[in-house]
């Protein structure tokens, strides 16, 4: 990374809950009372000189369990690639390695300073995301479209076959290339959109931390910051592009049956780098589980929306 020569936000990166919450309480930003709002994440940052063949960034690794964006799938052959209900076949999205994600966990110093943090993933095994790439999700009955699946085997990725997709998959999203990403536990701040705008200058205050915050993760990944920064790929933790706005959705998608069941963002993927073009003008693509359906491993039950709200 060329971050030598670039100046450093000043948003903290990796520290505890307690070091977040004295940044948040800065007089810049004390108006938003961020400290209400602070959840944990897991964010993926894009490293941009580590896109290439997945084949490559598996011989890096003796265990071969690496994460990445795009290019091939580890748990779908030509015989099983998923499709929507008309026959397209599904992109693969993302290969999650959850040993990797959960490789230090035990020992995770941010993770432990925030109460009530979990991370609800199992600690083995591979997670796949599939997509059609049109089907938004914002209406129940899109369920039966089946655009999107999420696929979960309990094995490491040692073994396993790379599978570039069906002949009728678009040539474009059969490419060998997957974006590496590399997992790190923070502390996330919430949109500015979230945020009780009760006191003079609390919606200006979250705007410009949030800033701050996005900025920090542009200098770890790309090396220098930027007067526009992305939004990045993370677990968990907050909604980048609000939650206020889309939680009617979720719970009306995804209606809660059980007692002191709710509802988890466990992903929210940015579209702009190496997904740049999937989802339609840059919007992120969510990931929404009930907790129940988290504890019993049903990724069936999962639900994904493109945030086209925003």
């Amino acid at each position: 990374m060329n971050s030598k020569n670039a100046k450093m936000p000043s948003a903290p990166i990796n520290h505890r809950l307690p070091q977040v919450i004295q940044w948040t309480r800065q007089p810049e930003y004390a108006a938003a009372r961020l400290e209400d709002y602070l959840a944990w994440t897991i964010v993926l940052p894009e490293i941009p000189a580590e896109s290439r063949p997945v084949e490559e960034h598996r011989a890096e690794f003796a265990d071969s369990e690496v994460s990445y964006l795009g290019g091939p799938s580890l748990l779908a052959s030509i015989e099983d690639w998923p499709r929507n209900a008309h026959g397209k076949p599904l992109a693969h999205v993302m290969t999650l390695s959850l040993a990797s994600i959960a490789h230090g966990s035990a020992s995770d110093e941010v993770f432990h300073s925030f109460p009530g943090a979990k991370d609800w993933l199992p600690k083995t095994g591979t997670l796949e995301l599939f997509h059609d790439l049109e089907t938004y999700g914002w209406e129940p009955d899109e369920k039966t479209v089946l655009g999107w699946q999420i696929r979960y085997r309990d094995v490491t990725q040692e073994g396993l076959e790379l599978c570039y997709g069906p002949e009728d998959l678009d040539l474009d999203l059969r490419e060998g290339y997957g974006q590496l990403f590399l997992p790190e536990s923070t502390i996330m701040l919430p949109s500015s959109l979230d945020i009780a705008d009760t006191e003079p200058g609390a919606f200006e205050a979250a705007e410009a931390a949030i800033e701050q915050y996005l900025n920090m993760w542009q200098v770890y990944s790309i090396g220098e910051p930027s007067n526009d920064p992305s939004r990045f790929t993370h677990l968990y933790g907050r909604s980048l592009a609000g939650e206020n706005a889309i939680r009617p959705t979720v719970e009306e998608v995804l209606t809660l049956e059980k007692e002191n069941d709710k509802h988890v963002l466990l992903m929210e993927l940015a579209t702009s780098g190496a997904l740049t073009g999937w989802f339609g003008d840059i919007h992120p693509l969510e990931v929404w589980m009930r907790a129940s359906d988290l504890e019993n491993l049903a990724f069936e039950n999962a639900w994904c929306i493109i945030r086209s709200d925003c």
